[in-house]
């Protein structure tokens, strides 16, 4: 669908649709797949349509989280700056504060990484948002872990697996909560550690699995 251009094609009457659908396909096929280029073909494309503030804002977000996988943290940090600075609804600036935090603890600034992700974390409870409220949890705790706060990191984290194991197993990149809880849990010699490392695991090579050749 990306390739053949079927989100502009489709929604060449509503530019803000073709856009949101762009935005939810990089999500849930080439963020989920790594086919970064494809999406940033995407995300290149939809930029140059006449936006509302907040979908480009989206759209940013998702291009920081790729420069961030990527590797370009300068890059990173420009898109995810600008895709918080224009949103106004409160999940959306949440979800942005999440990709800022990440891109913080990677760029060694990880003061400044808890404090967007405690914001993040303050606006997911209020709005009820459990699954991104799972994932802002295990990133504070991630944060946290850089400042040496091993029991706050650990609260958090355990928070964070609680809430993913209530839901089902279900979250964005489950591997990534209970991987980042086993980096808590063996900074702190809990010997829970093992577990977390053995289902973030089985979650990936299941994945890897349903791929095929």
């Amino acid at each position: 669908h990306g390739r053949k251009g079927l989100p502009f094609r489709c929604g060449k009457s509503d530019v803000h649709w073709a856009a949101s659908s762009a935005t939810h396909l990089c999500h849930g096929l080439y963020l989920a797949l790594g086919r970064y280029k494809v999406a940033k073909q995407m995300l290149q494309g939809a930029l140059q349509l006449a936006l509302r503030p907040e979908t480009q804002g989206n759209m940013l977000d998702v291009a920081a989280v790729i420069a961030l996988e990527e590797g370009d943290l300068d890059l990173a940090r420009s898109l995810a700056e600008d895709a918080l600075a224009k949103m106004s609804t409160a999940t959306c600036v949440a979800s942005c504060s999440m990709t800022l935090g990440r891109v913080y603890v990677a760029l060694g600034l990880i003061e400044k990484a808890v404090a967007v992700l405690r914001d993040a974390v303050a606006i997911f409870e209020r709005a009820g948002e459990g699954l991104y409220l799972t994932q802002a949890l295990s990133y504070l705790g991630f944060a946290l872990r850089h400042m040496h706060s091993i029991d706050e990191a650990l609260a958090s984290s355990r928070r964070a697996v609680q809430l993913l194991t209530s839901n089902g197993g279900f979250c964005f990149r489950a591997q990534e909560i209970y991987w980042n809880h086993f980096l808590i849990l063996h900074d702190a010699g809990d010997p829970g550690a093992s577990k977390a490392l053995d289902t973030a695991y089985r979650i990936v090579t299941k994945q890897a699995a349903q791929l095929g050749r």
